[in-house]
């Protein structure tokens, strides 16, 4: 004869405990997933904004350096300190 289970309480509680810790660690994995995905997407705009700020900064630097080379001639121009 087969030995019925003393106590199937507790093995229905580790079942559900365990079928828990599941659901639990695929929802974390889909989790930082999502956000791994997001930072990426986030440091990808963030390159692209730096490197237009760049551009930018570039081309205001050239104005200033031939303003101050149009007043002051070839003067040390203050920037380069």
């Amino acid at each position: 004869m087969a030995e019925s289970n003393p106590n199937p309480v507790a093995d229905l509680v580790h079942a559900l405990q365990r079928s828990l810790n599941h659901a639990a660690e695929t929802a974390a994995a889909k989790a930082t997933e999502g956000v791994r995905a997001e930072v990426g997407e986030l440091r990808g705009e963030m390159r692209s904004m730096r490197e237009a700020m760049n551009a930018r900064l570039d081309r205001q630097d050239d104005a200033l350096r031939l303003m101050w080379r149009q007043m002051k001639g070839n003067g040390r121009f203050p920037l380069d300190d």
